[in-house]
């Protein structure tokens, strides 16, 4: 399936957070955005429609145009990776796919 797709690195940034926050807004990207969490807790927003909770080991993948706040600990530490999939026509993949918002691999 993956041959017929491009794969775009945008960005890798690992991220600490010393003193915990929240955001006060919505943020949006206008790419796929996959957070590891590698340390500490908290929650995530996912277009205002509740919250989920955050530990080490969570993934949340953001499809482009998903608005998202969070909820960090202090001592949070994650990794941000930003990046498009286009079919082979130049469609986005998310046009016909949605990744799972939030899981914790095995």
């Amino acid at each position: 399936m993956f041959e017929k797709h491009t794969f775009q690195f945008v960005t890798f940034c690992p991220a600490y957070h010393r003193l915990g926050h929240e955001s006060a807004v919505f943020h949006v990207n206008d790419d796929s955005h996959l957070i590891h969490v590698v340390r500490g807790e908290g929650a995530i927003t996912l277009r205002g429609e509740g919250e989920f909770p955050l530990r080490a080991g969570a993934v949340v993948a953001i499809p482009p145009f998903i608005p998202y706040k969070m909820r960090i600990s202090s001592n949070f530490e994650m990794l941000n990776i930003h990046y498009r999939l286009l079919l082979s026509d130049g469609e986005t993949f998310e046009r016909s796919a949605r990744l799972p918002y939030l899981f914790h691999p095995a």
